[in-house]
């Protein structure tokens, strides 16, 4: 398997993690396919920006984003051109499990 990481080649810029890319071998070595599904769950401004970084990898397929802000999540669904879920369980069965967690704690008045 070749990893990248999701902003290009090289070292990592700052500590997200990297995404296995190309074909995708199993334990038996066989081929399961040529890109790997993954989905944004958390879409304010980091997780946009990530939303933007998988949109440029050719062998990452972004299946969706999720936000509990559905509004938030079908605003940048459309803007990229994926879909948008209120929930990550809606999700789990269509991902190769890429996720991208961008956990930041909400504001308090």
């Amino acid at each position: 398997m070749r990893r990248a990481h999701p902003h290009g080649p090289g070292p990592a810029r700052h500590s997200c993690p990297g995404v296995v890319t190309g074909c995708i071998e199993g334990e038996t070595g066989d081929v399961k396919r040529d890109k790997l599904r993954v989905a944004v769950i958390g879409v304010g401004h980091l997780g946009e920006y990530h939303v933007q970084k998988y949109k440029g990898i050719p062998s990452v397929e972004l299946v969706g984003v999720v936000d509990t802000d559905l509004r938030r999540a079908e605003e940048i669904a459309e803007r990229y051109h994926t879909r948008a879920y209120g929930t990550h369980q809606e999700v789990l069965d269509l991902v190769d499990g890429g996720f991208f967690w961008t956990m930041i704690r909400p504001r308090r008045p």
